[in-house]
């Protein structure tokens, strides 16, 4: 399975055979041995990477974990090669410095679920709308924190690619 993960601008391309609990895994192209294990509940592992321990807590929030290691919190955007390829059609990652982020239909489909209305709080990562695409549910997620200021679809209504679906202002 090929997962990337961002964390503070960049970017680790990591692979994890499918049956892992112990052994190698590859972080960009590099192999390195690591043992997980969970301590307490579902929030918090311990690592064994290259001989090094670490135990680190997890909260997952939609795509984004705040992971904490050796008593620093990073934030980090964990996503498989469907979810990646949607971020790049809609230009997540170049989101991050515009006040005003236009989401547009990253292929054509069906709404068939609005998340929001005009006037509401979104967070970076938290689903906004649902596009049905080839039989497949596609959660469209929002690009920045902000409030959605402008909607130009709603349930049920047929999408083209590159179709403006809803704006969402950066919060100040």
């Amino acid at each position: 399975m090929k997962l990337f993960v961002n964390i503070s601008d960049k970017r680790y391309e990591v692979e994890i055979p499918t049956d892992w609990n112990t052994g190698r895994i590859s972080v960009d192209g590099h192999k390195v041995n690591v043992d997980y294990n969970k301590i307490s509940g579902d929030k918090s592992v311990s690592l064994i990477i290259d001989g090094r321990i670490y135990t680190a807590e997890y909260s997952p929030l939609e795509d984004i974990c705040q992971v904490q290691i050796e008593g620093y919190t990073y934030n980090a955007l964990v996503t498989d090669e469907r979810r990646d390829a949607i971020n790049r059609l809609i230009g997540t990652k170049k989101a991050s410095n515009e006040a005003l982020q236009k989401i547009k239909a990253p292929m054509p489909g069906l709404i068939v679920k609005l998340n929001v209305s005009e006037g509401d709080t979104v967070k970076q990562g938290q689903g906004v709308i649902v596009i049905e695409a080839m039989k497949m549910e596609n959660d469209i997620p929002s690009p920045i924190d902000g409030i959605v200021s402008e909607l130009y679809v709603d349930d049920g209504k047929i999408v083209e690619k590159g179709e403006l679906l809803l704006v969402i202002k950066r919060n100040q």
